[in-house]
C-alpha cells in the first residue's frame, strides 16, 4: 500500500486485490497516515472505505488525523480540509498528541490567516478537540 503514494494509479488495483490498508512500518506508520498529510483526500476516503483504522497510532504517538491537520509543507488547501473531515466522519480521535507532544490545536495559531486552517480548527473544536 505504500506504493500508492508514489504510484497513485495503483491504488484501485491494490484495493481490489484486498491489500492490507492497515499494514504498518516497524514504527507503526500506516498508509492512511502517510497519505492524510499529502492533500489527497480522495485516497484518504478510499482507505477509510476499505477499512483503514483512523485511530491507529505510531510508536511516537502520530495519527492519521494529526498528519492531516499538519499537512506536508503546511500546505493548507481544500483537500486538507476534506481529509480532516473524512477522518472526523470516521470517528478519528481529536484529543491526541503528535510525536512532539503537541495537541491537534497547539500548532495551528501560526496558520490561522489561511482560511482552510480556520475551517480545520473549527471542525476540530466542534468535535471536542482541546
Amino acid at each position: 500500500m505504500y506504493a500508492s503514494y508514489y504510484f497513485p494509479t495503483m491504488i484501485d488495483s491494490l484495493l481490489k486485490k484486498n491489500a492490507d490498508v492497515n499494514i504498518a512500518t516497524k514504527y507503526g506508520l500506516t498508509p492512511l497516515m502517510i497519505i492524510a498529510g499529502r492533500n489527497q483526500s480522495d485516497v484518504v476516503k478510499k482507505y477509510l472505505d476499505h477499512g483503514a483504522d483512523p485511530n491507529a497510532r505510531t510508536d511516537g504517538g502520530g495519527s492519521a488525523l494529526y498528519t492531516a491537520v499538519y499537512p506536508l509543507y503546511r500546505n493548507y488547501t481544500e483537500e486538507a480540509v476534506k481529509s480532516v473531515q473524512y477522518l472526523l466522519d470516521a470517528n478519528a480521535s481529536t484529543n491526541v498528541t503528535g510525536p512532539n507532544g503537541k495537541t491537534l490545536l497547539d500548532g495551528l495559531d501560526d496558520f490561522m490567516g489561511i482560511p482552510e486552517t480556520k475551517q480545520i480548527y473549527d471542525m476540530l473544536v466542534a468535535k471536542g478537540a482541546k
